[in-house]
């Protein structure tokens, strides 16, 4: 039976898979499970152009990319204060070392995190997109591990030591993820990762 796995839907990419007799009817398996079954020699992919992607659609994806770089830039720029001069908050004086810290793993992620994104990019050099990830993801590792630190010590109490603890349990798993992620794609070296 040939099952088709969507792995990227935004970037059309179809994968078709030969799944053994004993699955049957039942497709609701997940897509890590079918690739798991799957011999990489019967993993094929689809041409991106039989999914037609409309110049108008990319235009707006464009558009959004350089948003998404401005306003990186923007924040790490205001997160230089940290590093240049004295602090002049209380709190923030005391525990200087995990906020600076957070501070740089939050700029290193910023920096490269949008760059990730790029689709040119990755097709012209994918060493170098693979390294960006690699320096995105230790960025995420350290600004996550010292955002944990920081929401320990929290000035509003329980509720901002929860939020932020959560928030950085959540980055440095959404970092993890991509990180496994990448794994799977590497599969195919046409699709990206």
């Amino acid at each position: 039976m040939l099952v088709n796995v969507w792995r990227h839907p935004p970037r059309g990419l179809l994968r078709q898979c030969e799944l053994p007799p004993n699955v049957g009817n039942h497709i609701a398996a997940t897509s890590v499970l079918l690739l798991e079954r799957c011999p990489v020699s019967q993993v094929t992919q689809m041409s991106r152009s039989s999914f037609g992607r409309t110049p108008c659609r990319s235009r707006m994806g464009t558009v959004l990319w350089w948003i998404m770089l401005v306003l990186s830039l923007a924040v790490v720029a205001d997160g230089l204060k940290y590093f240049v001069g004295s602090v002049r908050d209380k709190h923030f004086a005391t525990y200087i070392l995990p906020l600076r810290l957070h501070i740089a793993g939050g700029m290193g992620a910023l920096l490269t995190g949008p760059w990730q994104f790029s689709d040119k990019l990755r097709a012209r050099n994918l060493n170098f997109h693979r390294w960006l990830g690699r320096i995105y993801l230790l960025s995420v590792a350290l600004g996550s591990t010292a955002g944990l630190a920081m929401s320990v010590v929290s000035l509003e109490g329980l509720p901002t030591h929860l939020g932020f603890g959560i928030l950085a349990a959540l980055w440095f798993s959404t970092a993890l993820q991509a990180y496994l992620l990448s794994g799977v794609v590497r599969l195919n070296p046409i699709a990206g990762g």
